[in-house]
């Protein structure tokens, strides 16, 4: 991901949780777009750097009836902000 520009995530169902570490929190943040649904989360890179994204969904056919998925998220500097402030 590129600092400052959000990247939208769909799901078919809500996540019934979400987790980043607290060292996370500085490099992305979550917001989801429609709360009241909650199947469309953007996800906010703040600062460069990697974090943890996790998030469990509701899944019968698994174990405890929850499907647990983990993304590693990079952010790095925007390539183009330089071009821009010239």
């Amino acid at each position: 991901l590129v600092v400052n520009r959000p990247r939208v995530l769909r799901f078919r169902e809500p996540p019934v949780r979400t987790y980043i570490p607290e060292a996370g929190a500085k490099v992305i943040a979550l917001r989801y777009v429609d709360p009241e649904g909650g199947a469309h989360v953007a996800v906010e890179p703040l600062e460069t750097g990697s974090t943890v994204l996790s998030m469990w969904f509701r899944d019968p056919g698994a174990p405890g009836g929850q499907q647990y998925l983990s993304w590693l998220v990079n952010v790095v500097e925007d390539p183009e902000r330089g071009r821009r402030l010239a």
